[in-house]
């Protein structure tokens, strides 16, 4: 009879283990994040950015996490609208095994105002109130931004 519960008992401690290994963002995971920036560039004006980026998990790297690849948009508003495009190229770190929160660095690159090319690199994290929907921060490197807004992964 004890070796039935204790087989028992391992096989539910199992199963609870490999539900809770799940990640927040996974191979086949898509990211959208809607916010807005401050720091240099946008705050010194008291006029901060709009911006959406979208990623899709593409790439799982063994059991350590998952390389992302996406878009990004952004409008700054000072005098006129000046658009900003790009591409992204994340890592999300797997190892926490948490569908709370997401770590993220990558590399970005985009136009600004479609004359002038910039690569920029960023390290991010975003705190899941539910399986979708969340809060987000970033810092981006050559702008010297913060980000944050909502987030969602579907």
């Amino acid at each position: 009879m004890f070796k039935k519960l204790l087989l028992s008992v391992a096989i539910i401690f199992a199963l609870m283990t490999s539900i809770n290994a799940q990640s927040a963002f996974e191979k086949g995971s898509l990211g959208v994040n809607l916010g807005t920036t401050v720091g240099r560039g946008s705050f010194t004006y008291f006029n901060p950015d709009l911006l959406v980026t979208v990623e899709y998990g593409l790439f799982p790297v063994g059991k350590v996490g998952v390389i992302s690849l996406g878009g990004y948009a952004s409008s700054t508003f000072r005098g006129g609208i000046y658009p900003l495009f790009g591409f992204q190229a994340a890592f999300h770190l797997g190892i926490l095994k948490t569908t709370k929160f997401d770590v993220y660095g990558g590399l970005r690159s985009f136009l600004y105002g479609y004359i002038d090319y910039y690569p920029d690199l960023f390290i991010g994290a975003r705190y899941m109130f539910g399986r979708k929907v969340g809060i987000f921060l970033e810092a981006e490197g050559y702008r010297s931004n913060l980000k944050f807004g909502f987030s969602w992964i579907l």
